[in-house]
């Protein structure tokens, strides 16, 4: 494996490692929290330690209190709003004809959006 494609490797895990930790916290991110740390184990110093952190706090806060952090954090403000398109065209029509884009864009790479989560939000977006 050459350097760059080992670094590719190490940007993608750590680029999914932040997708999934700032998705808001249910049963699927716990059931992947082992190899979300497993895979942060891996990576370089500067990207592990925060994400490392971030996983020490999850681990040593009731997962409640994790959850209503999340909603007061993302769906009460919106400075943290992680719905991009909620920054560009705010809650309009033309909104609406943003977020096509973004499922256009992935269908054109071969990406499979599921009705899960928007395409804009930010998790999405770095999956």
């Amino acid at each position: 494996m050459t350097v760059n494609d080992k670094k590719r490797k190490q940007v993608a895990a750590a680029r999914l490692a932040s997708a999934w930790l700032i998705s808001y916290p249910d049963d699927k991110l716990l059931d992947r929290l082992d190899m979300i740390a497993a895979a942060v184990a891996e990576l370089p110093n500067e990207t592990r330690v925060p994400l490392q952190t971030f996983l020490g706090h999850m681990a040593d806060t009731p997962f409640g209190e994790i959850q209503k952090h999340y909603v007061s954090l993302f769906d009460m403000r919106r400075r943290a709003c992680p719905y991009l398109t909620y920054w560009t065209d705010g809650d309009t029509r033309n909104r609406g004809v943003a977020i096509l884009k973004f499922k256009h864009v992935y269908s054109d790479a071969g990406h499979e959006i599921t009705d899960e989560e928007l395409p804009d939000h930010i998790a999405v977006v770095l999956e």
